[in-house]
Formats: C-alpha cells, sequence, structure tokens
C-alpha cells in the first residue's frame, strides 16, 4: 500500500510539499543546517563543495567531522557570547595529521545588503580562537569560507592564524546540488529554490544612472556602483544616461535634433548581459584573480576609497532607435522586465 505525505504552510494554503527539509525549516539558519546535514550524509557531495572552495584540497582523507551551529567549547567565550557560533564547521583527518584541515562556513541571508568582507573576517576570526574552541589548537591548515548572495574578495594580509578566507555564492551551491542525481539531495535543491531565499535573479534588466562613466561601460566592459546600494540580481545592464550629456550623439548617430520634450530625460542606446557580478574594496582588490579585470576595476575606482559591486559583462546589443526613460534621476535605480525596453519610451516601474 501506497503512503502519501504532505507539509503544508501555515501561510499559504497552495505552499505543499513532501520533503523532510520542509520540516526543518526554509529560513537561512534552517537551509544551513541541512546542507550540514547533506554534506554529512553524501561524501559525494562534499567532494564537490571542497573542490569549488578550492581545488588544491586534498581529497584522500580518512575521515570527516561536520557539525552545525557548533558553539565555543572553552573559556568564558560560550557564556560572554552565545550568539558566537560556526554555521558550518568540516574537519577533515588525514593519514598524516600535518595535512588535517579546519574549514569554517559562515553563511549569511541574501537579502542582507550591508555586507563587508572586513566585517565577515572578523567574524570568521572569532571562529578559529584558540580560547574558544579546542579544535583549533590541534589543527594547522585552517580556511574560512563565507557563502553569501555576491562573491566577495578577502584582503589576504591580515588573517591572523587564518590560512586564507574563500568566497561561495548561494548559486554556487545550486550548482553543485544539480550535479548529483539522488533523491536526497534533488529533494533539498527543490526545497531551496521553493524558500523564496534562493533566487537566480530577482528582474531582468538593472537600469542604472550613469553619466561620465558611461564611457568605461563602453570601454573596459564592466560596470561599478557603491555597494551598498539596494540591489536586486539581474540578467541584463541597460546603462540610463542624461539625454543632455550625449545631445551630440543622439543628432550625429540618431538624427535626434528637437530636444524640448526631452530634457530631464534619461536615454539608454545598448543593452548589455551580465555574465557575474561580485564586491571589492581598495582592501581586497590585489585578490581579484583575474588580472585583466583587476586592472579594469581599479581604473574605475581610482584613489577613492569605496566599496563597489562590479558588474562583469559579456555581449552588447546597440538598439536602431535610443530608449528614451521618462525620468533620470541618480539615486533612482530602475528594474524592467525585457519586454518593457522594445518600445522607444520606457516608463519608470514604481514597483521595483
Amino acid at each position: 500500500m501506497k503512503s502519501i505525505f504532505k507539509i503544508y504552510s501555515k501561510d499559504k494554503t497552495s505552499n505543499q510539499s513532501d520533503s523532510i527539509f520542509s520540516i526543518i525549516g526554509r529560513t537561512e539558519p534552517d537551509l544551513t543546517k541541512s546542507l550540514a546535514f547533506l554534506l554529512h550524509y553524501s561524501n559525494d557531495l562534499l567532494l564537490k563543495l571542497l573542490t569549488i572552495i578550492d581545488p588544491s584540497i586534498d581529497s584522500n582523507y580518512n575521515r570527516t567531522f561536520i557539525s552545525a551551529e557548533q558553539k565555543p567549547d572553552l573559556g568564558i567565550d560560550n557564556v560572554s557570547f552565545p550568539e558566537n557560533r560556526r554555521d558550518i564547521t568540516i574537519i577533515l583527518y588525514y593519514a598524516e595529521p600535518t595535512k588535517n584541515t579546519l574549514i569554517i562556513l559562515e553563511a549569511k541571508n541574501l537579502y542582507l545588503k550591508q555586507i563587508s568582507s572586513v566585517t565577515i573576517t572578523q567574524q570568521l576570526l572569532k571562529y578559529f580562537d584558540t580560547n574558544a574552541f579546542s579544535d583549533t589548537n590541534t589543527i594547522t591548515n585552517k580556511i574560512g569560507v563565507t557563502l553569501t548572495k555576491d562573491k566577495l574578495y578577502f584582503s589576504q594580509d591580515k588573517l591572523q592564524q587564518l590560512t586564507k578566507i574563500f568566497s561561495l555564492k548561494w548559486q554556487d551551491i545550486i550548482y553543485i546540488l544539480s550535479d548529483i542525481d539522488e533523491q536526497l539531495i534533488t529533494s533539498f535543491k527543490k526545497e531551496i529554490m521553493n524558500s523564496n531565499f534562493i533566487k537566480t535573479y530577482e528582474e531582468e534588466v538593472f537600469c542604472p544612472p550613469v553619466g561620465d562613466t558611461y564611457a568605461l561601460v563602453e570601454e573596459l566592459n564592466i560596470y561599478c556602483c557603491p555597494a551598498d546600494r539596494s540591489l536586486k540580481e539581474a540578467i541584463y545592464l541597460l546603462p540610463r544616461i542624461p539625454v543632455f550629456k550625449i545631445q551630440d550623439l543622439l543628432t550625429d548617430k540618431y538624427g535626434i535634433t528637437d530636444f524640448s520634450n526631452l530634457k530631464g530625460k534619461g536615454c539608454s542606446i545598448a543593452l548589455y548581459k551580465i555574465d557575474s557580478s561580485f564586491i571589492v574594496d581598495n582592501d581586497s582588490i590585489e585578490a581579484i584573480e583575474d588580472q585583466r579585470i583587476k586592472e579594469k576595476v581599479k581604473r574605475w575606482i581610482g584613489t577613492e576609497q569605496m566599496r563597489l559591486k562590479v558588474f562583469i559583462l559579456s555581449e552588447k546589443m546597440e538598439f536602431e532607435r535610443p530608449k528614451i526613460t521618462d525620468v533620470q534621476n541618480n539615486a533612482w535605480n530602475g528594474y524592467f522586465k525585457l519586454s518593457q525596453v522594445w518600445g522607444d519610451l520606457i516608463s519608470k516601474n514604481t514597483n521595483a
């Protein structure tokens, strides 16, 4: 006799699941605990995770220790800082003890806007404190990993007892889950995708204000803006330029000579595909692996002290006619559906 089990959400009558992970929950701490369990359950998944963290990690370990929400076990830190819990702890034990490796993974909610690589470094250092966690006294190779919405870069100069810090995105976890055809792991992937916590993208087209920096977009094929802006994940970039800054171009290329109705409006002349993005500041810019990207970001930042979100662009599609937005407000980041940008006039999306 076949048995059916369903879990129904209190808030959404149509939201049902037959996954054990629904019982654990869909918040960031819940999903992190579920991930820790799956890393213990599936060595294949663990190996894939280790590979994307650092391909040089030796996979010939004898045994592992994996835990979630691990509390300090030494000193008074357990009492003074009860919130000082490691999200995921992974210890790899080898035949040669000097190779033993301690990996601490710190996960962050996708909707946390103010994510600083400096702050995360300080947080990870607490998890490797020899006065709080006993395992740090016996293991030399110590790796910190952050799991966030955006890829981050970290300065490797002030890591104290850490060997290195790596950055993973939640999207990376989805990719490795997709590589394994196993019922429990597939079930977790389905749960994580239905949680409204993990999204491959939130909007189709990101339309930020640009002025003099549009020349850099064209030349460098990247776009940078302050990382503390409230930004959504998008597939395409539609740079918005004040009409008054490119009147000569609009006349020479598109034959526009009457600007009486275009005062105060924005203009877009090309659409770019967003390949990837990451967050970087002056302290961590040297950690960018790709030398070409590093030099491009340096040119964009110049000597300013700032944290930037960097968008790496690929295909560029120039429009036959410029797209006019009904506002050019340098404080407004617009978001549109792809279908909305095909007309000559793009109205402001007040719901973005």
